[in-house]
């Protein structure tokens, strides 16, 4: 089985999630979505709608394609989100574990 990712920046962080290829990236980045709204209205119950429109919105899909996990290779696009691969997506999600996707302005 192969797999599909993207690579959402929220803030200076971004964040890879991968699923199976028989999942659809746009699919995938409505569940994020999905979640994002969850977790605010779990930390925040009082938060308005426009609060969590806000935080939904500010959310982007920066990379996204296809990774082979015991090569480390991340190639191809989405066709549903309009995205392609990065040349750094493959090193950034190995890397994930150790620096959680912080970026810093320049990178």
């Amino acid at each position: 089985m192969g797999y599909k990712y993207i690579i959402v920046r929220k803030g200076n962080q971004e964040l890879p999630f991968i699923f199976p290829e028989n999942c659809v990236h746009s699919l995938m980045f409505r569940a994020v979505r999905m979640m994002t709204k969850l977790e605010i209205k779990t930390i925040y119950p009082s938060a308005s709608e426009k609060m969590l429109k806000d935080a939904v919105d500010s959310l982007k899909v920066v990379g996204a394609g296809s990774i082979t996990l015991d090569v480390g290779s991340a190639t191809g696009s989405s066709g549903t989100l309009k995205v392609q691969s990065r040349p750094g997506d493959a090193s950034a999600i190995q890397s994930f574990p150790y620096t959680h996707g912080l970026i810093f302005e320049g990178e």
